[in-house]
């Protein structure tokens, strides 16, 4: 099943709130990617990730979420592939990333893409555990 883009109406509750352009990440880099992904022929959104470009080449990867019924399937793999892709077109180097403690099986599927532990970068409510993968 290919992954594709799709509009904002068709993202699952989940990730429209953290994909939303605000004011501050435009200012940051005006070719932010908010993108939420479906399979075709899928009876809706099977999950989404974003992509926030910041000066000095970095990237910023925003709420990855795979719905349940689309889960144990590689989609959040797949995903994290597209998001990587997008971001060494835009010539970013260095991709990170925050999540919940709770949330194991993302923390295992970043540590298996290469992503690794690294300081706090954020302050964000839910942030709890930080990455950074090298994209050189």
């Amino acid at each position: 099943m290919p992954v594709v883009r799709c509009a904002a109406r068709h993202r699952p509750p989940q990730c429209r709130k953290g994909l939303r352009t605000t004011d501050s990440a435009k200012a940051a880099h005006p070719r932010s990617r908010r993108s939420g992904f479906r399979g075709p022929g899928s009876p809706g959104v099977l999950g989404c990730a974003g992509l926030r470009l910041l000066p000095e080449a970095v990237g910023e990867v925003k709420r990855v979420y795979v719905t349940p019924a689309a889960r144990g399937r590689g989609l959040g793999r797949r995903l994290m592939g597209e998001v990587e892709h997008h971001a060494r077109q835009h010539a970013v180097t260095l991709l990170r990333l925050d999540t919940r403690a709770d949330l194991v099986e993302a923390r295992g599927l970043y540590a298996a893409l290469g992503y690794q532990e690294v300081p706090a970068f954020g302050g964000g409510p839910y942030a709890e555990h930080w990455f950074a993968k090298s994209l050189t």
